[in-house]
């Protein structure tokens, strides 16, 4: 089964749907294509449905493109949740892991070599290609350069890594962002509640992602915080006391800790607490890169905190 929870309703990507419609219906849809942004705004979720909308054209249940969403009961969507349909293939990077093994390139190739299951198209989804080793890479190289008819790439980058140019250069590129504004509102769709009654007005000044968001309301629904009384060092101080290992909500919490700190710079500027700051979010931004251990980190964040 898929690692993620797939959004069943698509927000904030219609216009992108439409014009892979669109190009579906006049046969110019690519067959190898990256969707890059940064993280958490949606590019998973957008693969997926596009997915199923070709998986469920002759099934009951099909695409509902009028609300952009994938209906629960869907064949497909449950074979593709549970990795289980034929015509679909997932890379992805394993849990614990620094790197996406090339074992699951060679099942990959193997994959695509296989007939495609009545005549539909099959789809390989790559998510987070940045964790691509180079050996891996290489033998992606060879089934991605000219793939079957019937075999169609789908590559989810985060645009905060640099692709591989071989990879790049080799398929089309769609660069997505989606703006402080869209992603409150994709929030407040996807939650069903008013940004403003969970949200201080810090929230909304700084930038967070849609999963962001989502994932400081669990979070205060969990421990019962109060986030429209609650600062961002109390926030840090709750992600240090658990030190999670889930590299979101690492994430999240640097983001809060470089927000607090260039807030405090601006009215306390020093050059050592700079350089020493800047040193610090180096490593945290190699341990997301590399996915290292996290453990030696956070005692030195808390140290400086």
């Amino acid at each position: 089964m898929i690692d993620q929870d797939i959004n069943r309703t698509l927000y904030g990507y219609e216009k992108l749907f439409n014009l892979f419609m669109r190009l579906n219906n006049e046969n110019r849809m690519p067959n190898k294509f990256v969707i890059s942004g940064k993280k958490g705004i949606g590019k998973s979720t957008f693969a997926y449905h596009l997915i199923n909308y070709f998986f469920s054209i002759k099934e009951e249940n099909k695409y509902d493109l009028k609300n952009y969403s994938i209906y629960e009961e869907n064949k497909s969507y449950n074979l593709v949740k549970n990795l289980t349909h034929p015509n679909f293939f997932l890379i992805d990077l394993d849990y614990g892991k620094k790197k996406i093994d090339i074992e699951k390139i060679r099942k990959a190739i193997n994959f695509s070599n296989k007939s495609s299951f009545n005549n539909e198209k099959k789809f390989i989804l790559i998510d987070n290609i940045e964790f691509l080793s180079l050996s891996s890479a290489n033998a992606l190289l060879k089934i991605i350069e000219e793939p079957n008819d019937d075999l169609v790439f789908v590559i989810i980058h985060n645009s905060y890594y640099k692709i591989m140019d071989t990879i790049k250069s080799r398929c089309i590129y769609f660069n997505i962002n989606l703006s402080r504004a869209e992603c409150i509102d994709c929030f407040e769709k996807i939650s069903n509640e008013k940004f403003s009654s969970i949200f201080n007005k810090n929230f909304e000044n700084n930038y967070f992602s849609v999963s962001d968001y989502l994932n400081l309301r669990n979070i205060a629904i969990n421990e019962q915080l109060n986030l429209k009384d609650t600062n961002y060092f109390e926030l840090i101080k709750y992600f240090l006391s658990f030190k999670t290992k889930n590299l979101s909500d690492f994430s999240l919490m640097i983001k809060l800790i470089q927000i607090y700190y260039r807030q405090n710079l601006l009215s306390n500027f020093s050059i050592n607490k700079y350089d020493e700051l800047s040193n610090l979010f180096k490593k945290a931004n190699d341990a997301k890169k590399f996915n290292l251990n996290l453990e030696n980190l956070f005692l030195e964040i808390e140290k400086k905190i």
